[in-house]
């Protein structure tokens, strides 16, 4: 009888990660005009639709509601939006960059995502094909799992959603570094 063997050993650097918390974001919808709708999430920079035009490759978020049925949206510059939300030559419709992060729904609940340590949660509870490139119809206490262009995992937790097209939403992010 030949007999083999094997140790295997774990890679110094495979590990689990940390990960970039950003905490209380607060973005506007199409038609607030306090906060912008876009956001980098590598910088966690916000901006209005106009300057976001002039910044298409760092835009991986923004938000609106659409009234014909999806309401809060959380979405990417490279879903189909309509240019009933966001008017003019700088619509994401017409950007030549136009990122597609997409999200899933998780079943995961507030305490699930505030306990979120580190990458591992991040890289399992995205659901690849059954990722979109919206969040829609979102409430207070929602979290979605999502994964950027540059492969980026993360999740978002809902943690307000005032008004309609002129309204906010403020949600927190963990996500890879």
């Amino acid at each position: 009888n030949a007999r083999v063997s094997f140790t295997v050993l774990l890679d110094s650097s495979a590990g689990f990660q940390n990960i970039k918390f950003l905490d209380g974001m607060i973005l506007g919808a199409q038609n607030c005009t306090t906060t912008g709708s876009f956001l980098s999430l590598n910088s966690g920079n916000r901006w209005f639709q106009n300057d976001a035009f002039n910044l298409q490759d760092s835009i991986e978020m923004l938000y609106y509601y659409d009234s014909t049925g999806d309401a809060n949206t959380i979405a990417s510059p490279g879903a189909n939006i309509g240019t009933y939300i966001y008017e003019g030559v700088t619509s994401p419709l017409y950007w030549l960059v136009r990122n597609e992060t997409r999200y899933f729904k998780t079943t995961y609940t507030a305490a699930d995502f505030n306990n979120i340590q580190n990458d591992s949660l991040l890289l399992v509870a995205y659901d690849q094909i059954n990722g979109k490139r919206k969040a829609k119809n979102l409430v207070a206490g929602d979290v979605y799992s999502f994964k950027t262009t540059y492969s980026k995992y993360g999740m978002f937790l809902v943690e307000q959603v005032t008004g309609t097209d002129s309204g906010t939403i403020k949600f927190s992010i963990k996500m890879q570094k």
